[in-house]
């Protein structure tokens, strides 16, 4: 076969694979998806506070929360419980990167337990949660109280 042959069927199987890729063009499609769980928490808080010698008392806690949320406080006893002696106390729990400042007292809040609807996401914070006794603990005994807080993370769909 003559060079000129050889080049022609060459080029000949060039071009029709240049034919072949170029009518083969086409477009890819590809889907991203992502998925974060909701979550909420307090952390870093004590799980019980001692109210004895003192008429008030703060604590500092750690709180997470990666979407809008509804957060509500409620009293068990409706104060520090010691048999038939109930001593009633005032609270606070605030929330400051998330707006969030809720105040009450101890009978209101056993009977009603109020939710608070939180729609700025907060992500990682600080807050402090702040009791103070309306009635003095004169009587001798042992006082118990469950206060309870909340937290319903909301979806954003």
């Amino acid at each position: 076969m003559s060079d000129n042959k050889i080049f022609q069927k060459q080029l000949g199987i060039i071009l029709c694979l240049m034919t072949m890729s170029a009518s083969a063009n086409e477009s890819v499609r590809l889907n991203l998806k992502g998925k974060i769980s909701q979550k909420c928490s307090i952390y870093n808080l004590m799980d019980s506070v001692d109210l004895s010698d003192v008429t008030a008392k703060t604590i500092s806690f750690g709180f997470y929360c990666n979407s809008p949320f509804d957060i509500s406080v409620s009293s068990q006893n409706g104060g520090l419980k010691s048999g038939g002696y109930l001593v009633r106390y005032q609270y606070s729990l605030e929330i400051p990167k998330a707006g969030l400042n809720i105040h009450g007292e101890s009978q209101r809040s056993r009977a009603h337990e109020k939710i608070v609807n939180i729609e700025k996401v907060p992500f990682e914070s600080r807050g402090q949660l702040r009791v103070n006794l309306i009635d003095q603990l004169e009587m001798a005994g042992h006082y118990e109280e469950t206060l309870k807080i909340n937290l319903y993370p909301k979806s954003l769909l």
